[in-house]
């Protein structure tokens, strides 16, 4: 197995259980996504939504401190819009009963709409989270909307197409949109590895109502260092038998910060 494949995610549910013990040891909570994108069929999406509940259900048993992030492709959104949305609302209100709370993720332009109107219809069941990226042109919008609704937000670049690429305007929508939340008073989380977006987040001093989120594979020791400085910190966990889409996309995302002589924090 290549090893870089390892370093971003975990191959299966048990290791990804005994790795947010490990995490929740040192304070910081687990975001853990079951890998997978575009369900192929009722049966698969069917299946996604079982482990999914399964998972919730281990995380109460084990007493974990984590959430479920999920993608709507992975739950049948691109099969059937209907569907899709029935599939999220129920696993969302299956891990509410549990006290199990849910995220979800933001894919490729096309599923935005639909995506945007799956956590509205969620939050009116239990609070949910919902993936923003920050290099889209219509986010700054989004946001208002998900704030008004009551939604809590986790502020990313982006991994997928977006409107710009430009490394500072990206920094510069980013902490605009940080700055939106702070402003309404809203809980949040920055998802970043930018270290001038860190100190930007270290300097604001909010550790009240902002959470600053990492993927694991990277930036170990500023993780502990923020949780134990009494900051809400979370890592993005996922696992599953097929990570080599998911480890593409990171090694892209480091290769892209050495072609700007950047690094992310360590």
């Amino acid at each position: 197995m290549d090893k870089s494949i390892d370093r971003w995610g975990l191959p299966d549910m048990e290791q990804a259980l005994a790795w947010c013990d490990i995490r929740n040891d040192s304070g910081i909570r687990c975001v853990l996504d079951i890998l997978g994108e575009d369900g192929r069929s009722a049966e698969d999406v069917k299946r996604t939504a079982e482990s999914y509940a399964n998972l919730a259900q281990e995380v109460v048993d084990r007493g974990l401190k984590a959430s479920l992030s999920v993608k709507p492709s992975h739950l049948g959104a691109l099969l059937h819009e209907g569907n899709g949305l029935d599939q999220i609302r129920r696993l969302h209100r299956q891990a509410a009963d549990l006290g199990v709370a849910m995220e979800i993720d933001m894919e490729g332009r096309p599923l935005l709409p639909f995506t945007l109107r799956a956590a509205v219809i969620c939050v009116g069941q239990a609070p949910i989270t919902l993936a923003l990226q920050a290099y889209l042109d219509r986010t700054a919008d989004d946001l208002r909307v998900v704030l008004r609704h009551g939604i809590t937000p986790r502020l990313t670049k982006g991994a997928y197409v977006g409107d710009i690429s430009d490394f500072a305007r990206i920094q510069e929508r980013t902490v605009g949109l940080a700055r939106l939340c702070l402003h309404e008073e809203k809980p949040f989380c920055l998802a970043t590895h930018d270290p001038e977006l860190i100190s930007w987040a270290r300097e604001s001093g909010r550790r009240d109502i902002m959470e600053i989120g990492f993927l694991k594979g990277l930036a170990e020791e500023t993780m502990i260092d923020l949780a134990d400085a009494g900051w809400q910190v979370s890592e993005y966990v996922p696992f599953g038998p097929d990570r080599r889409a998911y480890s593409r996309r990171r090694e892209r995302y480091l290769s892209d910060l050495q072609r700007l002589g950047r690094t992310a924090v360590p």
